[in-house]
């Protein structure tokens, strides 16, 4: 069975994925880890058709996917604190994980070393944004 809001979420992240390619914003998407008990709430089918429609839509508009759903680092014993919520060192492990995953993405790599230009509205807006937040 299919959620009626399901479509209208699909379109909303596509949408969403245009709009950050528009304005050259690099997209990193996680398949976040689940235990199997969660995902098995629904049907096999369903999350190989949402990993596909994850992966080819980020992709196309020039984001990185990195699918950690089912990944067997996740120990359902010590990374979890229920079937879907990771604890301080599932979430460790997550940001390690993730971390390495886009080390490995040139594109990545590129747009985190890439100095974003002084004189563009955004700098300025980033750069008094981070300025008071952390003064």
């Amino acid at each position: 069975t299919k959620a009626r809001c399901l479509p209208g979420q699909k379109a909303y992240f596509v949408e969403l994925l245009a709009m950050l390619k528009k304005q050259n914003i690099k997209t990193v998407v996680v398949g976040m880890p689940s235990q199997d008990s969660n995902r098995n709430l629904l049907p096999q089918s369903f999350w190989t058709e949402f990993r596909q429609f994850l992966a080819v839509n980020t992709e196309a508009n020039g984001g990185t996917y990195i699918d950690l759903f089912d990944d067997p680092r996740f120990v359902a014993t010590k990374d979890y604190l229920d079937t879907v919520h990771l604890n301080r060192w599932g979430g460790a492990k997550l940001v390690s994980i993730i971390a390495s995953e886009l080390a490995k993405d040139s594109s990545v790599v590129t747009a985190l070393n890439t100095k974003a230009d002084p004189n563009s509205s955004r700098s300025r807006t980033t750069a008094t944004t981070q300025s008071s937040y952390w003064h």
